[in-house]
């Protein structure tokens, strides 16, 4: 498995504060992309099945914090 560390993030690019945590691990067929912005993480994971022509996407968001947000 790949790791890189990515310079920007889409939050930057709107004014908002910088990223705490932002990276990519790359491996066969998947790619999954970690986020951290305050106590809000999010993770977006891609798998391939080049055999099907078909892409799966699986977006989580989790609060780690104690106060209650709306998305």
């Amino acid at each position: 498995m790949l790791a890189c560390r990515c310079h920007r993030g889409i939050g930057q690019a709107f004014g908002e504060r910088e990223v705490e945590v932002q990276r990519a691990a790359f491996a066969a067929g998947r790619v999954t992309f970690h986020r951290v912005d305050g106590d809000i993480e999010t993770r977006t994971e891609v798998a391939v099945v080049t055999e099907d022509a078909a892409e799966v996407r699986r977006v989580t968001l989790s609060n780690t914090g104690s106060a209650i947000r709306e998305v």
